[in-house]
């Protein structure tokens, strides 16, 4: 898929990744120069020496891992690994018992998308209906609530940016979905880079 380390599995020069895979290469050609460089001053049995090598490259596989894995997001309800024009400003915040925030947002500023997941079991229009009358309080600008699948949509208006709410419910939590400025760019990072663990709570988003 394309994430950030490009099409089809390639690295992005550039890319966090791609800088952290060059740095590990670096190291581990250093280690192994290293490692024959003493062999061949401190001749060891071939055994050993194979075995010394095999762990190198063992380490090097660990540190290629944690650069593939460098931009994944990973909670208790959602997993997701953020294409290059996408970051997490801060990490999720959990609250055991409560539930979870995150926020990501894309690097030039112009599109936002919030994910809570909240412990209650409202049905996703009642939780919804709460929500609204407390933004409405803040002055913000809401529509009326619309079926989609799986749970209620709400368009919102605020300061001169629109935005939309999904809300959703298993019978245990709830998530409250929002995407601010464009949608279709938030939608296509929710259905192409997010994997729920409970697709109760994100089902597939629709206009």
């Amino acid at each position: 898929p394309d994430t950030l380390y490009g099409k089809k599995g390639k690295f992005v020069e550039g890319s966090p990744a791609f800088t952290l895979l060059s740095s590990n290469l670096f190291c581990f050609k250093r280690m192994l120069s290293t490692l024959l460089f003493c062999q061949q001053c401190f001749p060891l049995k071939r055994a050993v020496l194979m075995k010394k090598i095999f762990l190198l490259l063992a380490a090097c596989f660990v540190l290629l891992t944690v650069a593939v894995r460098a931009d994944e997001v990973k909670t208790e309800y959602f997993t997701i690994e953020l294409p290059p024009d996408w970051k997490q400003p801060r990490p999720a915040r959990n609250i055991p018992g409560r539930g979870l925030t995150a926020t990501f947002v894309t690097k030039d500023g112009k599109t936002a998308v919030n994910i809570a997941i909240v412990q209650t079991s409202l049905r996703a229009r009642e939780f919804a209906a709460h929500a609204m009358e407390r933004a409405m309080e803040r002055d913000t600008f809401v529509t009326d609530a619309r079926e989609i699948s799986g749970g209620v949509a709400v368009e919102i208006f605020k300061d001169g940016h629109r935005g939309v709410i999904y809300y959703f419910s298993n019978g245990k939590q709830v998530s409250s979905i929002s995407i601010i400025g464009s949608i279709a760019t938030g939608r296509e990072l929710l259905q192409k880079h997010l994997k729920p663990a409970d697709v109760g709570l994100f089902p597939a988003l629709t206009e």
